[in-house]
């Protein structure tokens, strides 16, 4: 029992990890109607800064992903305006080829940079902490919390911030709410901009995780598109629940079957969910917010 207990809870820790992975896809997905697959790759960018600072630099975990986050949700706007802002009219192809070959961009630049060696992040903190006599990773805790965070920032902001409420009218319908007068253009940046930032965020808690090489963001591609596929479009908090019940499969198979079988389980749990519940735990084809 206690060792079930210890999993559900670092289980529930890296769904959240995985709930900011995600969401940033399932913002520009449900909301702009892209399939960000540089997605990934931009996480794992932000994962090797994160190492560069943390490990090498000496910087402070939280200040690393403050200032990391903050870069990507520039880096974020920049790939919306230099790239995607002439092809929303576009066949949805057209933006898919860009950000593919942004994906093999990025992965070549990490490959070159920090070259395929294996990098952990390091905490420069005990491995794991004791909480009410259960022993809980470090890494998990700190990168579960401030997503945790994140996440709620992000939902609060689009569910009673101004400009969270021009979203969700875009969300709905962007060619109405550009009749009422909603800078569309303006909106789709910021929201690119803060997907961008929680791949950043959701990238770096990967990291200190996960031994990054180059080709991992490869799987947490599959993870994000996975957690979206579950959780529908129709909100953040669907996306938080279908990334807590993924990470907690992966938590109880690997304690009670094996790890190698994860994969396994996910995957036929996902088809059995589609073939009863087509649009997900959210029950709708397009984004509410």
């Amino acid at each position: 029992m206690t060792a079930f207990i210890q999993a559900t809870f670092n289980g529930l820790l890296q769904g959240i990890v995985y709930a900011a992975i995600g969401a940033g896809l399932s913002l520009t997905l449900g909301v702009l109607g892209i399939i960000n697959v540089a997605h990934s790759a931009l996480a794992l960018v932000a994962a090797y800064l994160g190492w560069t600072g943390i490990n090498q630099l000496g910087l402070d975990p939280v200040s690393a992903f403050i200032i990391i986050g903050a870069l990507f949700f520039f880096v974020g706007v920049l790939i919306e305006r230099g790239l995607l802002k002439r092809l929303y009219s576009e066949d949805a192809w057209a933006s898919l080829l860009v950000l593919f070959g942004l994906m093999i961009a990025l992965e070549t630049i990490a490959n070159l940079v920090w070259t395929t060696t294996e990098r952990a992040i390091r905490l420069p903190f005990s491995a794991a902490v004791e909480i009410a006599g259960y022993r809980l990773s470090s890494s998990r805790l700190l990168g579960g919390l401030i997503m945790l965070v994140a996440i709620i920032a992000v939902h609060a902001f689009l569910t009673y911030g101004r400009l969270g409420r021009g979203i969700r009218a875009m969300a709905a319908n962007r060619d109405a709410a550009e009749i009422l007068g909603i800078n569309t253009e303006r909106l789709s940046m910021i929201l690119f901009g803060l997907g961008t930032a929680l791949a950043a965020g959701g990238g770096i808690a990967l990291g200190m995780i996960y031994p990054l090489t180059p080709q991992l963001h490869t799987q947490w591609l599959v993870l994000a598109i996975l957690i979206v596929v579950i959780g529908g479009l129709g909100g953040l908090p669907q996306t938080m629940l279908a990334a807590l019940a993924v990470a907690l499969i992966e938590t109880w198979t690997g304690l009670y079957i094996s790890f190698r079988y994860v994969d396994v389980v996910l995957y036929l749990i996902l088809i059995v969910l589609l073939w009863i519940r087509r649009e997900g735990l959210a029950g709708v084809r397009e984004r509410t917010l």
